[in-house]
């Protein structure tokens, strides 16, 4: 369970702020605050944040001073999968991917400023799930070892997850399995922390890999929640969405779906018998 403090107004940056500052990817941050390892606050609008005393503590120091420009690209409709419908009380109605009902003129605005600001964070979050939906998804590595500070060398069996700026891999040790994630050496995260952790450990590598699975889904489904309440500040802000609640009720769809686990229960009994390193 994450540890939360009291809702603020200002404090600290955003996960995808704070995870570049860092050098890691917003998934780690949120794995470390559901291990408990990690303090988050909520503002209140109900996205979280790293507090700067947690930064610091991260960062040893390095983080300094960050200003964040995000990119307000707006992304075409195309992109967004919009689609045009039918004309209501005058005006032109649209659909996006997900959501039932249709948008106004002024509520697709809305939508589309919204997933501007989210719009990379979703794509980041999409590419994870579909990771993790490959029912065995246990990939060889070039390395064949991780150093672990404190901890000693591990042989690297598979990378369960690749997150771009560090890699979630299943290690072992004689008769000990242990799943590392695996830092870039020069980040500010490495620097301070190390450039490898230890997430679980086991005895059975079926299990420990189903055990990561388990806990990365619910990472993702937080990382959705997330980035919901962010795009939900700025839909309220949007003064011309006469109905702020469709907008905020279509991208939330759009995120949960992003994450929404879809494997059957013959995919997951294959998963299960798929690894073997």
């Amino acid at each position: 369970m994450q540890r939360l403090q009291e809702p603020m107004e200002t404090d600290g940056l955003g996960i995808g702020e704070s995870a570049e500052v860092l050098g890691v990817h917003p998934f780690t941050l949120l794995a470390r605050a559901q291990m408990d390892e990690l303090a988050l606050v909520r503002d209140n609008a109900g996205e979280m944040r790293v507090p700067q005393e947690e930064l610091i503590r991260l960062g040893e120091g390095h983080t300094g001073n960050h200003t964040t420009t995000e990119s307000q690209r707006v992304p075409t409709d195309q992109e967004l999968g919009v689609t045009r419908g039918l004309f209501r009380k005058g005006q032109r109605t649209y659909h996006v991917p997900g959501y039932t009902k249709s948008l106004s003129a002024a509520e697709i605005v809305a939508y589309r400023k919204a997933y501007a600001a989210i719009g990379g964070e979703l794509e980041l979050l999409t590419d994870l799930r579909q990771q993790l939906r490959n029912p065995n998804r246990v990939t060889p590595v070039g390395e064949t070892f991780v150093e672990v500070p404190h901890e000693g060398r591990w042989n690297v069996r598979g990378t369960l997850l690749n997150l771009g700026r560090s890699d979630i891999l299943l290690c072992e040790r004689g008769d000990e399995l242990a799943v590392i994630e695996k830092f870039q050496p020069n980040s500010t995260y490495a620097r301070t922390r190390g450039t490898a952790e230890i997430l679980l450990t086991g005895r059975d590598a079926q299990q420990l890999v189903r055990e990561f699975k388990e806990n990365a889904q619910l990472t993702l489904e937080f990382m959705a929640s997330n980035l919901t309440a962010k795009a939900q500040r700025i839909i309220w802000n949007e003064q011309q969405a006469e109905h702020p609640a469709h907008v905020v009720a279509a991208i939330s769809e759009r995120c949960r779906n992003a994450v929404q686990e879809t494997e059957t229960q013959t995919q997951r009994q294959t998963a299960a018998r798929g690894i073997r390193i």
